[in-house]
């Protein structure tokens, strides 16, 4: 039988942040409100933010900031494959 090789590592990085952000998403729209903690701060009678809505909210954020960095860091490989092809032919 054979093995499949492992996945790059930016492959597993890019997987893990946007697990992380649909999962800071899924916190703070899916969990019902009586499961959400206590109230951080109200917004009126009806509304509030509460514990689960900002570790949902940060989660998203870290996940939302990984995959911008993941982005700029494959944008910053590229440009400098780009000037080291444009070395080569002069």
């Amino acid at each position: 039988m054979t093995e499949k090789p492992p996945a790059p590592p930016e492959r597993r990085a890019f997987f893990a942040a946007l697990g992380l952000l649909l999962l800071g998403c899924a916190l703070i729209v899916i969990v019902p409100a009586g499961w959400k903690g206590p109230v951080l701060i109200p917004i009126d009678q009806t509304h509030a933010v509460r514990l689960m809505d900002a570790a949902g909210l940060a989660g998203a954020s870290l996940g939302w900031l990984w995959l911008n960095a993941l982005e700029n860091m494959r944008r910053t490989a590229r440009c400098a494959a780009i000037q080291q092809m444009q070395k080569k032919r002069k």
